[in-house]
């Protein structure tokens, strides 16, 4: 057997050497715990992607982090506002807080809050001729919205001691990021 005739043996040798390797790693299984484990913070955070999920499209359930991965837009660099999952490693970015941001934001998004029981996340805005907060479910993707008698802002900052309700400083004036 020549060159011609070994060279599609090893092609096709090295294209299954990585499945191989990934089903002969100790491990096997998800490292989440299902629904009655306890929550808990991942070993390692999800670096910044342009593939991360996002809620509205495929809601992550409960979570047990709210964060903003990045600040300020930068070239190919847009700051993303994640969730990540109380039952497994799941990471969803919240664009309902990513679509609030406004233009005084400079690529930020919204201001937003997670609920003490993780289910849900409350989105203001820096800058609104109509100021409300979104509350966004977290297991279903859907968005309740209630409107403010007043003010131009709506920063939330913290929830009610049994999650039933948010309280935030809303303003005549604009509030800065």
């Amino acid at each position: 057997m020549g060159i011609r005739g070994r060279l599609p043996l090893v092609a096709g040798g090295l294209a299954l050497l990585p499945a191989l390797v990934v089903a002969l790693l100790p491990g096997g299984g998800p490292a989440g715990g299902g629904q009655g484990a306890a929550a808990g913070i991942p070993d390692r955070m999800a670096g910044y992607s342009y593939l991360t999920g996002d809620v509205s499209s495929s809601p992550p359930g409960r979570a047990v982090a709210l964060f903003q991965h990045g600040f300020g837009v930068e070239f190919m660099d847009f700051p993303q506002a994640v969730t990540v999952g109380a039952e497994d490693d799941v990471y969803r970015r919240v664009d309902l807080a990513e679509d609030r941001a406004g233009a005084e934001s400079q690529g930020d998004p919204a201001p937003m809050l997670l609920s003490p029981d993780g289910t849900r996340v409350v989105v203001g805005d820096h800058d609104s001729d109509r100021p409300d907060l979104a509350a966004l479910d977290l297991g279903t993707g859907e968005v309740a919205r209630y409107p403010l008698p007043q003010g131009r802002s709506a920063v939330p900052v913290a929830w009610s001691p049994d999650g039933g309700a948010g309280r935030l400083p809303a303003g005549a004036a604009p509030r800065p990021p």
